[in-house]
């Protein structure tokens, strides 16, 4: 009931209302966080970046439970979300959301085209950021993208190569 009332508020109140949400459901189990969440997920598209932020590490901290191919799900939605943020709050969101994927592993258990449709949108993500925050993010990205196949390998690392090529 709570995520229909959630539907016609406006985008300030509908933060709330999620944030709220998000607390109720961090003692719930895996499965059922998951599906409310991300629920909340598709209501928070239309928010401020920074709401939209404070949503999905919440999600990524319910989902450190999840089952390999619900997380990997998950982490492609919030970064199809943090896709609307500036390049700041952009750089932000995904330094972040690396560190909280990297004792979570939601993505290295995830099928090759899985994991380097997520790397490649980080790319995207961290070519506006700082040059330390880009060497942290590549060379996570890399440990992400050492079970592909062959092709997908090479056009990862030759975007990463021409990421690395702007570091000091």
């Amino acid at each position: 009931m709570g995520i229909w009332v959630v539907i016609v508020l406006n985008s300030n109140s509908r933060a709330k209302a999620s944030s709220s949400l998000f607390s109720l459901l961090k003692p719930s189990q895996p499965h059922h966080a998951f599906s409310a969440s991300s629920r909340l997920l598709s209501l928070l598209k239309h928010s401020q970046p920074l709401q939209a932020f404070s949503a999905s590490s919440s999600l990524l901290s319910l989902l450190k439970s999840s089952q390999p191919p619900q997380a990997s799900s998950a982490s492609s939605s919030i970064l199809s979300l943090l896709k609307a943020l500036q390049p700041p709050q952009g750089s932000s969101a995904s330094s972040s959301l690396l560190s909280l994927l990297k004792p979570s592993q939601l993505l290295k258990p995830s099928q090759p085209p899985q994991a380097f449709s997520a790397s490649s949108s980080l790319l995207s993500l961290l070519k506006p950021s700082q040059p330390p925050q880009a060497f942290s993010a590549s060379s996570s990205l890399l440990s992400l993208l050492k079970p592909s196949q062959p092709p997908q390998a090479f056009s990862a690392s030759s975007s990463l190569l021409s990421h690395l090529c702007l570091l000091k």
